[in-house]
């Protein structure tokens, strides 16, 4: 029979409840394991310091709100939504799910601004506008295409995001160790790496960070805003429609394409190789290059980004030089803003 001791309740029958804190015959508990043979039902909520740990052979078929400081964690062998479970994950709620927890259709989970940790592949799951975090552990590979709003992708050594696309207040971070593939950025949405990405594609509106240690490769900044840090490197990717790639010093970029207004600049300390200017495309230069090809159009100087900028921008009609400014600084800004984001989360999620 089920039990309460030292304030937890140990489920080892069939239980019905509306969540945590709550009381089991008179006896008040906070927290709840439901052990092996042990099933939990009902409908209510998990508030803070409240938890549920669902153990192997443990079975829980709930709709439970988990508050901010409140957490559930399905072990190895635990199952869940057999019946019908969602979990609602408000901000500052915490869900671990993993490796070998067992997934039925009647789950659900909810990102309403808490994180989810998952060490295997994920069942039914949905994103709000009030965002969160999902966490892909080692040895996990998921798809992800949150709705607009605060959402974070992080992707842990190991771990891999393989496609998806990123819209207005989305991060993805990618840690050392960790791979994208197939994703793209949409405007407003931030992509920071310090592991690999390939095939990423940013388009205008949309920043990448490529931070120390970071490697992107067979990929397409269009009309997107790169940095590549000092130790990171970009390779054999396409800057079109207006993008800007800026290289730092210590950083690298090799076998870039730079087609119609993509402008790359390479600071003092920076070097690139194998660069090719289309028609339309430019090069500013304080750094080193070796192999680069101009084609006919194509622009190749040791000017400032603003300078080429006005060089390149495509307006419709005549534009004055200082109009030319305005627009390059008003596009910075707000690329600086989405470059803050990515690093902020780095900051925030670092293991």
């Amino acid at each position: 029979m089920s039990y309460v001791s030292n304030g937890t309740l140990y489920v080892t029958d069939a239980v019905g409840g509306a969540g945590a804190p709550g009381s089991f015959y008179g006896a008040a508990f906070s927290s709840a394991v439901i052990l092996s043979g042990g099933e939990y039902s009902g409908t209510g909520s998990v508030a803070s310091g409240a938890g549920f740990v669902v153990s192997s052979g443990g079975r829980l078929d709930a709709n439970l709100t988990v508050s901010s400081g409140g957490s559930i964690e399905l072990e190895r062998g635990s199952l869940i939504g057999y019946s019908s479970s969602t979990l609602t994950l408000l901000s500052g709620a915490s869900l671990i799910v993993d490796a070998g927890a067992q997934q039925y259709t009647g789950e659900n989970y909810i990102l309403s601004g808490g994180t989810i940790s998952a060490y295997r592949d994920l069942g039914s799951h949905t994103w709000t506008s009030a965002g969160g975090t999902l966490i892909i552990e080692s040895g996990v590979s998921l798809s992800e295409s949150p709705v607009a709003g605060a959402a974070t992708v992080a992707v842990s050594s190991g771990g891999s995001l393989s496609g998806g696309t990123f819209v207005s207040g989305n991060t993805v971070a990618v840690y050392a160790g960790g791979v994208t593939s197939n994703i793209v950025a949409s405007s407003g949405a931030g992509v920071g790496i310090q592991g690999t990405g390939s095939n990423v594609t940013i388009d205008t509106g949309a920043v990448l960070e490529i931070a120390s240690g970071g490697l992107v490769e067979g990929s397409t900044i269009n009309g997107g805003t790169g940095h590549v840090d000092s130790g990171g490197s970009l390779t054999t990717t396409i800057i079109d429609n207006s993008a800007t790639v800026t290289v730092s010093g210590g950083a690298t970029a090799s076998g870039l394409t730079l087609e119609t207004l993509g402008t790359v600049v390479v600071s003092s300390g920076a070097t690139v190789y194998n660069t090719v200017i289309s028609s339309g495309g430019g090069l500013g230069l304080a750094g080193t290059a070796s192999g680069t090809i101009v084609n006919s159009g194509g622009v190749l100087g040791s000017v400032p980004m603003v300078l080429l900028r006005t060089i390149l921008l495509p307006v419709a009609g005549p534009l004055m030089p200082m109009q030319a400014v305005s627009w390059a600084q008003r596009r910075c800004q707000v690329a600086d803003r989405l470059r803050l984001q990515v690093q902020q989360q780095f900051q925030v999620l670092s293991p």
